[in-house]
């Protein structure tokens, strides 16, 4: 089984595959899968001695018995009650196994049929009621953050989350990527075209020069309250910078100089450390925790809240396609000036008008 994950991604990267050309990104998550959860267990196994009752007993017993493992008191790794596979990486696991086989079968002849066909398939349900009943409860979460940062850099760092960008694309925005941003006279716009990624090989972060969808490039037009925040930031980029380089800390990655949201040295922001700050923001200002992913359906539902059209969520959001808005919802680039201020009128509910 381990040969046979090795042929099917060196396939997988060749011309010879009629599917498109593997992301490294998606051979990480691959071969993550396959070192953690199945070589373990079926690596050594022969490709023809892998049955339906074996597979049937790893994808819904094996795998939904492993543990989380935690420290206890004396910093021992031991399991806990919680399980260590959710019902999504479940279904990513038996994904991997079955393309697997249908390589087998239907490229290298080395079976007959594929044996994953007679075992059910893990479904997930999307959002579940429970998760969903938490984000509506939480609505409150990014006015109350505004509230806590108004008028300091700070929210200037995490304000575009509130309008639904995904991590990457907000960490890979670079000065170029704003318009007018401190051009009062006319509209601020944020181009939205590429994202920060890292190189799984290499170890370097770079900008990759699209977004996770299909959706292409999306322009917003910024309401005035985050185009002040994002001034603010600017400007404290701009000290950082000008006392980096006279003390000789300022220190930018080779082609990531450019980024607008940079550590204090001028390197990029890693998501982990991103997650984490947020993470600490939360508990500082005693507020429920949620993940970054969970603003963005939080602007999905205010948008919904708002009558704004599925199409229009579309263009905001970067979705490829009006039923993944809708999704998650739960409830031309002119169109989103009018449903972004709506947000902003909600995030700055009893502040003052101007930033002092």
């Amino acid at each position: 089984m381990s040969g046979l994950f090795e042929a099917w991604i060196a396939w997988r990267q060749s011309p010879e595959c009629p599917k498109d050309k593997l992301q490294q990104s998606s051979e990480h998550e691959y071969l993550t899968r396959f070192k953690t959860h199945i070589q373990p267990v079926l690596g050594k196994t022969k490709i023809r001695k892998v049955d339906r009752a074996m597979l049937q007993h790893f994808i819904w017993v094996s795998i939904p018995a492993k543990k989380k493992q935690v420290k206890d008191e004396s910093g021992k790794w031991v399991d806990s009650e919680a399980p260590a596979v959710s019902v999504y990486l479940q279904k990513q696991i038996y994904s991997v196994l079955s393309s697997m086989f249908t390589f087998a079968v239907e490229e290298r002849e080395l079976l007959k049929v594929n044996p994953l066909e007679r075992v059910a398939r893990p479904k997930t349900g999307g959002v579940s009621g429970e998760r969903k009943k938490e984000l509506v409860d939480h609505h409150y979460l990014p006015r109350r953050v505004t509230k806590a940062l108004h008028g300091t850099p700070e929210l200037g760092y995490w304000i575009l989350l509130f309008i639904g960008l995904r991590t990457s694309e907000r960490l890979g925005i670079t000065l170029s990527s704003f318009r007018n941003l401190e051009n009062l006279d006319k509209p601020a716009t944020l181009t939205i075209n590429q994202q920060l990624v890292r190189d799984r090989k290499t170890g370097k972060w770079f900008l990759k020069p699209h977004t996770k969808t299909g959706a292409g490039e999306r322009v917003l037009i910024l309401p005035e309250f985050f185009r002040e925040h994002l001034i603010l930031w600017k400007k404290q980029r701009s000290q950082w910078r000008k006392d980096g380089i006279k003390n000789g800390t300022w220190a930018p990655e080779e082609g990531l100089e450019q980024l607008f949201f940079v550590m204090p040295e001028g390197t990029s922001m890693r998501q982990n450390t991103d997650r984490q700050r947020w993470a600490v923001l939360l508990e500082k200002l005693k507020l429920p925790h949620h993940r970054l992913h969970d603003m963005r359906h939080m602007t999905a539902s205010e948008l919904g809240r708002l009558n704004i059209s599925a199409g229009i969520a579309k263009l905001i959001l970067g979705h490829s396609s009006e039923l993944m808005s809708l999704y998650y919802t739960h409830l031309s680039t002119s169109s989103t000036g009018e449903p972004l201020e709506l947000i902003a009128e909600g995030l700055r509910k009893d502040l003052p008008d101007t930033i002092h």
